[in-house]
């Protein structure tokens, strides 16, 4: 549960983190992050030129609307740290954030559906690994020394797989 609830804060942060930082040299703008991201994910798929113009629109959509329920779960999780609350606040903290979980879940099933409609469900679970794989050599880029010898700050994005 403690790894769930991690990952959810860890995913309710990053697009924080990644737009609230100045932009400095060579960090990528909300935009180039997201056409790199697309690059990876397509590559990694497969996906033909078609596919990705009729799968990312929805992608993105989904994306969307899964960052509104975890922001919910993230504001959820910011008001009550450091807190010592009734046992009524904190059950109605973990509700919502429950709550928020399986609107997600629901959103997941859902979209399969509209996914499976443009590319093939082998696509589809491609995809599903290029996401964890993009987390997790952002991750790993974040842990590498950068230039100044120091561990970097900003994620780094990856480059598209090579195959």
């Amino acid at each position: 549960m403690k790894k769930f609830l991690l990952a959810i804060v860890m995913i309710c942060l990053l697009p924080v983190t990644l737009g609230a930082q100045d932009r400095r040299e060579g960090q990528l703008s909300r935009e180039e992050f997201q056409k790199r991201h697309e690059a990876y994910l397509t590559k990694f798929a497969n996906l033909t030129e078609d596919e990705a113009v009729k799968f990312f629109p929805l992608y993105n959509e989904l994306q969307q609307r899964k960052n509104e329920l975890n922001a919910q779960t993230g504001k959820y999780m910011h008001e009550s740290w450091g807190k010592d609350l009734d046992e009524a606040k904190y059950k109605e903290i973990l509700e919502g954030m429950s709550a928020n979980a399986m609107a997600v879940e629901s959103l997941e099933r859902t979209y399969l559906d509209k996914f499976k409609e443009v590319i093939s469900y082998k696509k589809i679970f491609m995809i599903k690994e290029a996401e964890s794989r993009f987390r997790q050599e952002l991750v790993r880029g974040m842990r590498r020394p950068g230039p100044d010898g120091r561990r970097n700050r900003a994620p780094q994005v990856p480059d598209a797989p090579s195959k």
